[in-house]
């Protein structure tokens, strides 16, 4: 089955991915500006610290930490809702790229392509998860408590990072032989 991305015409596909890189990237660098608003001991990744806080207390310590600085909750509250936009842009991009690079395995591997367009599939469901994820984050900020919010974040954003991380590995390892074939295939014959 083919991932909605492969059926768009290639040159659009490239166009549309370079633009998305560079929304990407621009996003990436506006999302880490406001996180460095909220790092503290309790929080040394920022945001990052709080989604894999994963227990109550340790939930609760990054709350009351923040509590003890003067308009940090609102930064960390607009950063969680900033992230809503940022999600649609770096999963776009992320499907984007994945369903890219399972076309141009096909010629290579169906296999590999097939593993390449579930990868990319999933990269639908890693901003679905954030999403989830910044939802448990945000009732936890309005006190909503921690003994379940910590865990239910955490779980999201470890689904999250699973899903990101497979598509990083793909790229990785079977981008450079979709690579490759290409250039073969476009290789002046002797």
């Amino acid at each position: 089955m083919q991932h909605p991305f492969e059926k768009l015409d290639p040159a659009f596909r490239r166009r549309a991915l370079v633009a998305m890189i560079a929304l990407t990237v621009l996003a990436t660098l506006g999302m880490a500006w406001v996180d460095t608003q909220y790092k503290t001991a309790a929080t040394p990744l920022g945001i990052v610290s709080f989604e894999l806080a994963r227990t109550p207390m340790l939930a609760q310590w990054i709350l009351d930490t923040w509590s003890r600085h003067q308009g940090m909750n609102a930064w960390v509250a607009f950063g969680l809702g900033v992230d809503y936009l940022y999600l649609v842009i770096y999963g776009t991009t992320f499907a984007l790229a994945t369903a890219m690079l399972a076309a141009r395995l096909e010629s290579v591997s169906k296999g590999a392509a097939s593993v390449a367009r579930i990868v990319a599939f999933l990269q639908f469901v890693a901003p679905v998860c954030d999403a989830i994820e910044n939802a448990g984050l945000m009732a936890m900020l309005a006190r909503k408590g921690t003994e379940f919010w910590a865990p239910f974040a955490t779980g999201f954003a470890l689904a999250k990072f699973a899903c990101l991380g497979m598509a990083v590995m793909l790229f990785v390892f079977a981008g450079p032989v979709a690579w490759r074939a290409r250039r073969a295939a476009h290789a002046p014959s002797a």
